[in-house]
């Protein structure tokens, strides 16, 4: 890097056009220095790049090879803990560590087919990388398989994206994360023991967001400021809440004490769809499971049933196969 900088070249290395004071200590080793992390290494870096690069390859090929890759981003349905991406990659510019994880779990599935079968694999093998690197304890046994997914995805990786890349993939996070990662593990243990994630989180809440919603005019005293406002909200948010907030129920379907006999009717009935006949099937082993937890008898219990329940969360759970005429 040091080389790079004093020829005048680093801008074809990816290097920033500043002095490096370690590169006035002799024989230091920066990578031994400077501790990985999963976040920056791979959510926000290596996996960022591989996007970015994808991209780029797409367009090389004949055809909207793009558009059809935003397409098929955008037709991925909502679901419960996963960000829809409804304008594809050209909304990557702005994503966050955790937009990106979610990215991940979709995205094989995007290029599948798409280019070849080296760029599907590209991506599954990250996936398998990113798994391993998540681990809270490491064996031997796991270190040396973590290399060779390591390996493996880093073949792939740079055959494909090689001559995409303005410095021909020479920037330190690829040769960190290739060579480094799994002595580092072993010197530090775990990824996860150092993670910057916590720190990263706490600087958005308490110095981004109050500093965008300053007019930028002594920004020190207003983002203060914001804080001691937020924090007097939720003391009193706190002090008023003083009960749990009820579960909100709908319509009864079932009312009656509980008895063997009574479960069994209701199992047999015709009327009952087969997910609630199974439903009834079932009821009996994990009300008895559920009364043990408890330490409790079933004796004078009474069951009552209904179509749906919101949780304190907001989380909507339900009872029936279909509402609003839909499954």
């Amino acid at each position: 890097m040091k080389e790079y900088f004093n020829n005048g070249t680093s801008n074809s290395a990816g290097l920033e056009q500043v002095d490096n004071y370690f590169w006035n200590i002799l024989n230091l080793n920066i990578y031994t220095a400077t501790v990985p992390d999963r976040m920056h290494h791979l959510n926000l870096g290596l996996f960022k790049y591989q996007i970015e690069f994808t991209t780029e390859l797409l367009k090389l090929k004949p055809g909207k090879l793009v558009d059809d890759m935003n397409k098929r981003i955008a037709k991925i349905p909502r679901h419960l803990g996963l960000k829809v991406f409804k304008k594809g990659v050209q909304s990557l510019s702005r994503l966050t560590a955790s937009e990106y994880r979610n990215m991940m779990k979709i995205i094989v599935f995007v290029v599948n087919g798409l280019y070849s079968e080296d760029l599907s694999n590209v991506y599954v093998k990250w996936n398998e990388m990113y798994l391993l690197s998540r681990l809270e304890n490491f064996k031997e046994s796991d270190l040396q398989d973590f290399q060779k997914v390591i390996n493996d995805w880093g073949n792939i990786f740079i055959k494909l994206f090689r001559d995409i890349s303005r410095s021909n993939l020479k920037f330190p996070k690829l040769h960190s994360w290739i060579y480094h990662i799994v002595d580092t593990i072993r010197e530090h243990r775990a990824i996860n023991r150092y993670t910057t994630e916590t720190y990263e989180s706490l600087h958005k809440t308490y110095v981004k967001i109050p500093y965008r919603l300053s007019n930028k005019k002594n920004v020190e005293k207003q983002i203060m400021e914001n804080i001691r406002c937020r924090a007097i909200v939720i003391r009193n948010r706190v002090k008023k809440t003083k009960t749990l907030v009820a579960f909100t129920y709908t319509a009864k379907l079932f009312d009656f004490n509980f008895s063997e006999a009574i479960i069994n009717e209701h199992r047999d009935n015709p009327k009952l769809n087969k997910n609630m006949s199974k439903g009834f099937a079932k009821f009996i082993d994990c009300l008895n499971s559920y009364l043990k937890l408890l330490n409790t008898t079933s004796e004078d219990c009474r069951i009552r049933i209904y179509s749906s329940v919101t949780l304190k969360n907001s989380a909507i759970l339900r009872a029936v196969d279909n509402f609003y005429d839909r499954p």
